[in-house]
């Protein structure tokens, strides 16, 4: 049994030849005193290596009395590949033979050999063992993700795995702490500590980094001394020792004392472990074992060694080797390529034990808070030697060092932090904009031209910006301020243009061969695929307005689209359609694409430039360095297909869904273009006066041209025979752009009457039953409303505009297209109000289209309902405020059409216009009138007239509408038969379910002068007030009441409003009577009276006087 809590081993690294190395003991006899000495205390494990002492530890050891003791040795990868299998057993042998020994107790790898893979050494090491040359395999200075990744292997392989791991501890220096005893212990491994003393500092004899020996142990001329000085000469470590000099003297204690009994009683070791002790003399190790022995410190020592522990803890060394900081430091000194080697080993070593993300112990924040970030940060630039790119001898360490700093960041918010503090993120974007100054302007479709090493730099730099941005806005917003977007899009675009991999050559002789460019076309494709992840997660910030692009990067889209439109390459030159990389690059053309459209779409709807951008490319091709960027995307709305290699690349399930996502990919850029047509500031540049012989311009005449053509080829189509290839049939997407687009350029009488006259002639395409029809997609339908609503706003202006529009019978049509009938489709309420629309303005414009709408078309079999009809139908049964006040504004110019006496429908104008056709006149006069008074008689129903009511009484907000409402009733009350459907529906109760939506023509307004286009006849603004809610009204009677007396209402009702009110009253006397009539007057007579009254009374009368006489009008009727 061990007399100490925890074994000592005593290592030997002193003993050996005179002058080599850290030997301080040559004499024999000495030597062997010590061990004596060592073995007199009760102890007998030895620790060795064979690089001690140039080799001549292990020979003088041979020379010694051991008696029973135990000899453990390490192998140490000088130079890299000394861990390969024949020179490990070489080097083994060696200490075998200089121990005088077939076997060890231990064989330790006294350190990573990370140029040779894990897997050939410690198969060596399985042989070894097997062969019986040691008992228990041993690591050392290996990081804890690496020992867990020996350990993995070993298991794997069902070779010897390592029982015991020798490491760097004492109070001062507790780096193992966190990760690796955690894993030791998981993994069953004794930990064994050496340097228990700080490397000597708690002798006292060295106190400052000044005066640090230039000898010893800290030699100036030796590796190991070097290593010795830059673990330990360190002002933490001193500052932490002086702390604890008063602790020792007022408890009358020795600093190594304290030291060593840390160890044995209050460090992470148990008695399963053990502590390496040196000594350069036999009675110095004689005092270390008796200290060992002792029990454990005073509570205020041990709480003194933790403050100490504190103070050197930020520049502690690590615990495994060979550190990156260091090696950035041995760079600073000598930039020899052999240590830039050392740095891509231990990089490349480092970023595979990051790989491992939940392993025993979490090495990712013990890294984070190392030097290591800035470690990252000053070799990456130092390998760059002042260039914007790495030269050939630096890129594998520069590419190790970039997948250290991916692995590092990984879903580890602190390290994202920690790098962005060293500066890192920024000196990537730095490279890849030196990347992006080869790429020419504008791009070509030829890959940007880069070797696989350089592709893999790129690549990674791409990943490590993804992971260190990724969902942490910090970076996020650093690399937007850095414009990184367009930088990272420049490379991504240019390195893999979609489908260029079809047609390319080999890039350089030397990776002609197959697998060089099967690993270079799979660098280009992963490269696109991050690069799209990291843009899509710059993008994703709450403030939709911060874009982090503007319109330079349209002509780096759109040439992706081209790739997908005929005619197509027939085969790879370079790779089989059934291979692997074939469906890899198959696949990853199809995500640019998608990734493409869906920017392009974002960006049109939300940044005003690049809408404004699209369309001057149009006209203007330097706008965009001579790529045509919105040619292009209406080449590809257009031709635009999906390639034939998706047959051989996807299997049928696979093409059908891809298929589905491109018909997305073409609705998202025909948003796009609907969006630029829609962009106010656009519409003098898509329409282009320029050509007579192309009114309207190319954007124009395009969409003119689908919708041709689209009605050309459906009238040619039959079920037997397949459309031709050009053919549009069934392209109802393209109709729905040209409808759509065009729609929002017609929003001016002057392009109207274009889009109208010849060449154009648009009124009669789009009355086509292909367009306007039951069975007419309902989107389709949109478009098509659209357009023709905007077409007829003008039409009581424009003569041209009517006329085309009514010889279009398009009112007849939209009537018959069944959009009044829709009820399940989300867009059925908006094609119903645009459709009623339409109608309205073109009743209001002429009384012919009012018969169209309101009268059965003649000589029809069955008779199929009048349009009017249908509008009351839905007005009746909708819950749609909108479609349920519009379609009650198309019964208001109804009414106002047929009981006016316009210049448009005067007998002569029409005795004239029959003259000039020989038809005879009189006929023509009794033909219209007979039309009129069956019109008027298809109106004068209670449908309608409640409709009429229910339009005032839920409009309490906005006068317009219950002006509108007033004049229709009191039109309808001048025919006899209208009066009595009049008072019934007022007094009719009106559920108020939902307060009416603004109209469009009844905006509130602060100006004293209203006029809403020209469908209305008595235009009323409405005036914002504070005087608070008017009670609900039970009816319109109610309602009417409120306007009269215009106090508590939501609105302030003008004069005019109150005449007009006043007026109905009037009318509806004179062909009502009964008690209905009676009730009427009962609860209106006392508001006439009060507000005549208050009228007579009103200093001003000036703008009052219209309603003082229609009080006392209605007042004299009523006495």
């Amino acid at each position: 049994m061990s007399p100490t809590r925890v074994p000592l081993i005593f290592g030997t690294m002193t003993i050996g030849q005179a002058g080599v190395g850290a030997v301080r003991n040559s004499d024999l006899t000495e030597c062997g005193e010590i061990i004596s000495v060592f073995k007199s205390n009760g102890h007998k494990e030895l620790d060795t290596a064979r690089m001690y002492g140039n080799g001549s530890t292990e020979h003088w050891l041979s020379e010694l009395d051991l008696g029973d003791c135990s000899i453990d040795t390490k192998v140490y990868p000088v130079n890299p590949g000394d861990h390969a299998p024949s020179a490990l057993r070489a080097t083994f042998f060696a200490s075998l033979e200089a121990l005088k020994r077939k076997k060890v107790r231990v064989l330790y790898l006294h350190a990573p050999d990370r140029s040779v893979p894990f897997e050939e050494t410690l198969e060596e090491m399985n042989k070894l063992h097997s062969e019986g040359s040691f008992e228990i395999f041993g690591l050392s200075n290996f990081a804890s993700w690496e020992v867990a990744e020996v350990v993995g292997i070993c298991k794997a392989k069902g070779w010897v795995r390592p029982k015991i791991y020798q490491a760097m501890y004492n109070a001062i220096t507790r780096a193992i702490e966190p990760e690796l005893v955690p894993c030791c212990r998981k993994l069953g491994l004794r930990i064994v500590v050496y340097n228990p003393l700080a490397g000597g500092l708690f002798a006292g004899k060295v106190t400052s980094v000044a005066d640090a020996p230039t000898a010893g142990r800290f030699n100036t001329t030796t590796a190991s001394g070097k290593m010795y000085r830059d673990r330990y000469l360190k002002n933490g470590n001193f500052d932490a020792l002086n702390h604890l000099k008063s602790v020792a003297v007022e408890h009358d204690l020795r600093l190594t004392e304290i030291a060593l009994r840390w160890c044995q009683h209050h460090s992470v070791l148990g008695p399963e472990d053990g502590v390496i002790l040196g000594a350069s003399s036999a009675e110095q190790l004689k005092q270390n074992c008796e200290d060992s022995a002792k029990g454990p410190l005073p509570d205020a020592v041990v709480a003194a060694l933790d403050e100490a522990w504190e103070m050197s803890q930020r520049t502690a060394s690590t615990y495994w080797r060979r550190r990156l900081t260091d090696l950035s430091a041995q760079l600073s000194a000598s930039d020899a390529s052999d240590t830039w080697k050392d740095v891509e080993s231990t990089a490349h070593a480092l970023a595979n034990g990051l790989r491992v993300r939940d392993g025993a112990v979490d090495n990712h924040t013990a890294l984070g808070q190392t030097t290591l970030p800035q470690a990252l940060a000053t070799l990456f630039a130092s390998a760059l030697h002042g260039a914007a790119i790495p030269s050939l001898p630096y890129i594998p360490a520069v590419f190790e060092l970039l997948r250290v700093s991916a692995n590092l960041c990984m879903d580890h918010d602190e390290n994202r932090g920690q790098l962005l503090e060293v500066g890192l993120p920024q000196a990537i974007v730095s490279l890849l904009e030196g990347y992006a100054e080869s790429i020419p302007n504008p791009p070509t479709s030829t890959p940007l031209p880069l070797t696989i090493p350089h592709l893999k730099v790129v690549r990674t730099a791409i990943g490590v910006l993804l992971n260190v941005s990724l969902n942490y806005d910090p970076v996020i917003s650093r690399l937007r301020s850095l414009d990184s977007g367009l930088t990272i899009m420049k490379l991504c675009t240019t390195i893999y243009p979609p489908a260029s991999w079809l047609t390319a050559a080999p890039s350089s002789s030397e990776e002609n061969m197959p697998e060089a460019q099967e690993e270079s076309w799979s660098l280009r494709s992963t490269i696109s695929s991050w690069a799209w992840k990291t843009i899509v997660n710059l993008k994703e910030v709450k403030d939709e307005t911060l874009q982090i692009f503007n319109p330079d990067v349209l002509p780096l889209l759109t040439p992706a689209l081209a790739a997908f439109c005929p005619p197509f390459a027939s085969s790879s030159i370079l790779f089989r359609e059934d291979s692997d990389m074939f469906s890899t690059l198959v696949q990853a053309d199809f995500e640019v694409l998608e990734e493409s459209c869906t920017l392009i779409e974002s960006l049109s709807l939300d940044v005003e430039d690049v809408r404004l951008s699209l369309a001057r490319g149009l006209n203007f091709p330097a706008e965009h360095g001579g790529v045509p960027c919105l040619c292009t995307i209406l080449d590809f709305i257009e031709t635009g297909d999906c390639p034939p290699s998706w047959a051989t690349a996807f299997s049928e399930p696979d093409k059908k869904r891809r298929e589905r996502v491109f018909s997305n990919c073409k609705a998202a850029l025909i948003k796009s273009v609907v969006e630029v047509a829609g962009e106010e500031r656009n519409e003098d540049v898509l329409w282009d006066d320029s050509e007579a012989d192309n009114p309207g311009g190319e954007f124009v005449c395009k969409m003119i041209h689908w919708i041709k053509k689209y009605i050309s080829d459906m009238d040619s189509s039959t079920s037997e025979t397949s459309p031709a290839a050009n053919s549009l049939t069934g392209r109802d997407d393209l109709v729905i752009c040209a409808s759509l687009s065009l729609g929002n350029l017609a929003r001016r009488e002057k392009t109207s009457t274009v889009l109208l006259s010849p060449p154009h002639s648009l009124a009669p395409l789009l009355a086509s039953r292909h367009l306007l029809s039951p069975t007419t997609d309902i989107k389709v339908k949109h478009g098509v409303i659209g357009l023709l609503k905007h077409l007829a706003q003008s039409c009581a202006q424009s003569p041209t505009i009517h006329d085309a529009l009514l010889h279009a019978e398009v009112v007849k049509h939209v009537s018959r297209s069944g959009v009044w009938d829709e009820k399940t489709d989300e867009m059925a309420d908006i094609v119903q109000v645009g459709a009623i629309g339409i109608v309205k303005y073109m009743c209001n414009a002429n009384v012919e289209n009012t018969f169209a709408l309101v009268l059965p078309t003649e000589g029809e079999d069955p008779v199929l309902p009048t349009g009017m009809s249908l509008i009351m139908a839905l007005v009746k049964r909708t819950k749609s405020t909108p479609v349920r006040s519009e379609g009650t504004r198309v019964l208001v110019n109804v009414i106002k059409s047929l009981w006016s006496n316009d210049p448009a429908a005067s007998p002569a104008d029409a005795a004239a216009t029959a003259t000039l056709q020989g038809i005879n006149s009189a006929d023509v006069l009794a033909e219209k009138q007979k039309k009129r008074q069956d019109s008027m008689q298809a109106v004068l129903t209670p449908d309608c007239a409640l409709a009429l009511a229910s339009l005032v009484c839920r409009s309490a907000k906005y006068p317009l509408l219950v002006n509108e409402g007033v004049v229709a009733l009191s039109l309808m009350s001048t025919i006899k038969a209208g009066g009595p459907l009049a008072l019934t529906a007022i007094l009719t109760p009106i559920p108020i379910d939902a307060p009416l939506a603004e109209p469009v023509s009844a905006t509130p307004s602060t100006s004293g002068d209203l006029t809403s286009g020209s469908d209305v006849s008595s235009p009323v603004v409405t005036t914002p007030s504070t005087r608070g809610r008017m009670p609900i009204p039970h009816n319109t009677l109610d309602m009417l009441i409120a306007v009269l007396r215009n106090v508590d209402n939501p609105a302030n009702f003008q004069m005019e409003v109150r005449v007009n009110v006043c007026s109905f009253f009037a009318q509806l006397t004179r062909h009502t009577s009964g008690s209905e009539l009676d009730r009427v007057k009962d609860s209106v007579r006392p508001v006439v009276e009060s507000v005549s009254e208050n009228l007579q009374s009103a200093a001003n009368k000036g703008d009052q006087e219209m309603l003082v006489k229609a009080t006392k009008k209605l007042l004299d009727l009523w006495a």
